[in-house]
């Protein structure tokens, strides 16, 4: 059989170059090296069909294995006699040692696509990639082989990669017995990455990227789970919550997690780099639930504020205001780019538009308001009933403005007052014989009173004058 015949060339080069190392003859390892690409050339050539019968021990898989010893122990023999080879040889064994990895992995993921049941080859495959990268440790480990080490950490970082994003094509990311095959991932993603030190240098300065996957992977499968096995029994808006309570979940843990490895020795690389963009994920899926969702609670009654969605941004907001304040200063500040208005701004933005949707929707449950983007514009209770919140807003910010002599809240506040008489006249007036429209601008003209007695503009920050200068003028 030709692919057997594959093998057994790989192999005898794999002799050849090891006699060459022996006897210190270039020429013969030279030919063995050939004879191992010739053989590999012959197997791709014509690319063999791995059937379901004779699993594992059939020529295709056979062939394949024996290309990937020969590989690997030509690669371990090179490493040892390295300094017997010449310059252009040194390279050679990291060839070998990538060859082999290749050739393993095209026997093992062929096997099981021919082999394995349909419905077991994703939960297989994850599991085939967790023993691959432990045995390539174990191997590395055991041989003193630095490369070895430090490609099984390289494989274990991109199996994890790739993993992630093909059960998305499945029925949910759990399906097909990957139930069994992620967490064996995980475990043995993790179990590396607790002795990376061990393996290579080069690997240091990748840790914290390399631990932000591992969080950012279990994000990803949890939310797309959660979602499917949510949509399996309710509808409406549940199966959304995820997306928001996961992401802001996974980073109130960052801080106040337990302190067990991995967050016992590197809590820093979790709260800052993995868990910055699961933060504007919640922060983007707060807007986008505010801006699109209706709110529907079903099977339960909508109640304002005390309603799913409404309890799932506050329990958002409140993660990631705990992760924020468990930043350190440092932390922060790169956070704010310059701008150490940013943050707040956000907030304010934020809350301002989850207040008003949260408004929108409980007139639209209470009373039967519309709730797309024409309606609410053309509603008349609607346009009246964000008047005089906006004023009850600008009126309690300018209030306590003053009380703190917070000069800036303050503008703010007066700003959202123009706003709200700007409204008036360009919005409501045009009902103005409506009693909504004209309780409206009786609210806001009283507001605008009691703002104006009660809420004056607050001083500007005086500036220190220096010990040395009073002393001075004093004199």
């Amino acid at each position: 059989d030709k692919d057997t015949t594959t093998a057994i060339w790989a192999v005898e080069g794999a002799g050849l170059l090891w006699l060459g190392l022996r006897q210190d003859r270039p020429l013969a390892r030279a030919f063995g090296a050939l004879l191992q690409l010739g053989a590999a050339g012959h197997y791709l050539l014509e690319l063999p069909q791995f059937a379901s019968q004779n699993v594992i021990l059939n020529s295709a898989c056979m062939g394949a294995v024996g290309l990937a010893v020969a590989a690997y122990l030509s690669g371990h023999w090179l490493t040892r006699a390295k300094q017997q080879l010449a310059k252009h040889e040194q390279a050679w064994d990291r060839v070998f040692l990538f060859m082999s990895l290749g050739w393993w992995l095209l026997a093992g993921y062929g096997e099981i696509d021919g082999a394995a049941p349909h419905t077991m080859q994703a939960g297989i495959a994850l599991g085939f990639a967790a023993v691959t990268a432990l045995a390539l440790y174990g191997l590395g480990n055991r041989l003193r082989w630095q490369d070895n080490l430090f490609l099984a950490q390289v494989f274990a970082t991109v199996a994890l990669i790739l993993g992630s994003l093909f059960p998305l094509s499945l029925q949910h990311p759990l399906a097909n017995w990957t139930f069994l095959g992620w967490p064996a991932l995980w475990l043995s993603y993790y179990w590396l990455l607790a002795r990376d030190g061990n393996a290579h240098k080069k690997l240091d300065e990748w840790r914290t990227l390399r631990h932000s996957l591992g969080l950012w992977s279990f994000a990803l499968i949890a939310c797309f789970e959660a979602h499917w096995q949510i949509r399996q029994q309710l509808t409406g808006l549940w199966p959304q919550l995820v997306f928001g309570l996961i992401p802001a979940g996974l980073c109130w843990l960052s801080i106040h997690g337990p302190a067990v490895w991995p967050l016992s020795q590197h809590r820093a690389s979790y709260r800052g780099v993995a868990a910055v963009p699961l933060a504007v994920i919640a922060v983007i899926w707060i807007a986008l639930m505010n801006l699109e969702s209706n709110g529907d609670p079903t099977p339960l009654t909508y109640l304002p504020l005390l309603n799913p969605l409404d309890l799932s941004v506050l329990l958002t907001a409140f993660a990631l205001l705990s992760w924020w304040l468990g930043l350190k200063q440092p932390e922060r500040q790169k956070l704010r780019f310059g701008h150490p208005q940013l943050q707040p701004a956000l907030a304010g933005a934020l809350v301002f538009l989850w207040l008003n949707a949260a408004l929108i929707r409980a007139l639209h449950y209470s009373l039967d308001t519309p709730l797309h983007f024409n309606g609410i514009m053309s509603s008349v209770l609607v346009q009246a009933a964000l008047t005089v919140f906006w004023g009850l807003l600008g009126f309690t910010a300018m209030i306590t403005a003053t009380r703190q002599k917070e000069r800036i809240l303050w503008l703010g506040g007066a700003g959202m007052m123009a706003i709200v008489v700007a409204k008036l006249f360009l919005v409501d007036l045009s009902g103005s014989g409506t009693l909504a429209r004209i309780v409206s601008f009786l609210s806001v003209g009283a507001l605008l009173l009691i703002t104006g007695y009660f809420s004056p503009l607050p001083p500007k920050a005086k500036s220190i004058t220096k010990p040395e200068t009073q002393a001075g003028e004093t004199a």
